[in-house]
């Protein structure tokens, strides 16, 4: 509904969403495509990513609003000194 009274009071006409690679879940493949499937996160941050794109996916094709979704992609790495990344990769490293 927010998106509906955006186009109609703001007269929006393009929506930019930037998504996450967590709607892939675990893929078998990897660099995961694009057309991957099934997709199925497997953490509530996935799954509302996916819901959003549900979403965004269905006022295009009922209202025609023009829509770009990015699947971007976490980076993790050695260069990530502090946050949840750091911690992820500190972790996998002693594995």
């Amino acid at each position: 509904m927010c998106l509906r009274v955006c186009e109609l009071v703001v007269n929006v006409k393009k929506i930019i969403f930037t998504s996450s690679s967590v709607v892939y879940g675990e893929p078998v493949t990897i660099p995961t495509p694009e057309d991957y499937a099934p997709l199925k996160p497997i953490s509530l941050y996935g799954a509302s990513k996916l819901a959003c794109e549900a979403l965004i996916s269905g006022y295009v094709g009922i209202f025609g609003i023009d829509a770009v979704i990015f699947r971007l992609a976490n980076i993790v790495g050695p260069s990530s000194g502090h946050g949840a990344r750091s911690v992820y990769y500190s972790y996998h490293l002693k594995c």
